[in-house]
């Protein structure tokens, strides 16, 4: 989840993505994480030492590649998204991929 204290409005999205059964995350304007749901901290075991509120998406997207969690494909699809959906606002594509537990995964990328 999250260190520190918690302020309401993030304790309120914090239950409701725990609520979530598939995977979930929200980073922050500035690309840091923020909030995990359980079933993310699952998928995403292999680095959860990156799993850390304030990591950087960027280091997210580099140690899901290196580590071999999403494919090295589908963390490019992640960053062209980034780069030219969400940072000027457009509707962002979902990239499907499979995780290295071969469970699939559908991510998408969305401004809140």
């Amino acid at each position: 989840m999250t260190a520190g204290p918690l302020s309401k409005d993030t304790l309120q999205w914090a239950e409701l993505i725990e609520l979530f059964p598939d995977p979930a995350a929200i980073f922050d304007k500035d690309g840091a994480l923020d909030l995990t749901n359980a079933a993310f901290r699952r998928a995403f075991a292999q680095i959860e030492q990156f799993l850390a509120s304030g990591t950087s998406w960027q280091i997210f997207l580099a140690e899901v590649s290196r580590k071999g969690v999403l494919s090295s494909q589908a963390c490019n699809e992640l960053r062209l998204i980034e780069e030219n959906h969400l940072q000027r606002g457009g509707v962002a594509p979902t990239v499907a991929s499979h995780l290295a537990d071969g469970s699939h995964a559908e991510l998408t990328l969305a401004a809140l």
